[in-house]
């Protein structure tokens, strides 16, 4: 399936989430590896999505306006070319016969005496992950984290985002990823959100059943973040 970047940047408020993933699971896209996170006030989204073969990247955007009008948005969304990064490629075999002596990272490099050199990383060198957002935690609020995994199939953010939107809560920060290859890459979701406490137990309940009907495994449990 063609795929496109949308990102979009607005005031916090609840509901954004589900009113923007609304919209793509109406037209058939499926989200693939997306971050959203709270700064100083202000939710920004960034999505990569899979759409199907008669949309495009402008007419996605055009679908998201009633949404970018009605929370007050800057949505933008853009083609992905087709091809992907390469997978990393196996280290190649070494040509040495045996006997000969391998040269030494030191002697290949620089190196001044009695100074430290810096370590040789193997591989391919992983990214930091970014710290997510904390959560403004008010009176009379609960701070969660909730996490999803199962297949992968559209709807699954809309889903849980909508249960809490129609309980008055506020995604901090969510990120998904889709792990393994195809035809059977496995979806997970880590979302952290505040609630109102006096429907946080019902909410919790809603939420575990909109998994099962999604298909997914769910939990919900207290931001250790919040507790701490």
């Amino acid at each position: 399936m063609p795929r496109c970047f949308l990102s979009a940047v607005g005031r916090d408020q609840p509901g954004i989430v589900a009113a923007v993933t609304g919209v793509l699971a109406d037209r058939g896209c499926n989200l693939q590896d997306s971050s959203m996170t709270t700064l100083q006030g202000q939710f920004a989204i960034l999505l990569v999505v899979a759409v199907p073969e008669a949309s495009s990247a402008s007419s996605l955007e055009l679908a998201l306006q009633p949404v970018a009008e009605q929370f007050d948005l800057v949505v933008v969304v853009r083609s992905l070319p087709d091809d992907r990064p390469p997978a990393p490629e196996p280290p190649a075999a070494s040509n040495a016969m045996p006997g000969d002596a391998k040269p030494s990272v030191a002697a290949a490099s620089n190196a001044v005496p009695g100074h430290a050199q810096p370590s040789v990383p193997t591989g391919h060198a992983k990214r930091s992950p970014r710290p997510p957002a904390e959560p403004d935690v008010a009176p009379g609020e609960t701070a969660w984290v909730v996490a999803v995994h199962g297949a992968d199939h559209p709807g699954i953010v809309h889903g849980i985002a909508t249960v809490l939107a129609e309980a008055g809560g506020s995604i901090v920060d969510l990120t998904t990823h889709l792990v393994g290859d195809e035809p059977h890459p496995l979806y997970t979701l880590t979302m952290r959100a505040v609630i109102p406490s006096a429907v946080a137990a019902r909410t919790a309940e809603l939420i575990e059943q909109a998994a099962r009907r999604l298909g997914v495994h769910c939990t919900v449990h207290d931001d250790p973040a919040d507790v701490l």
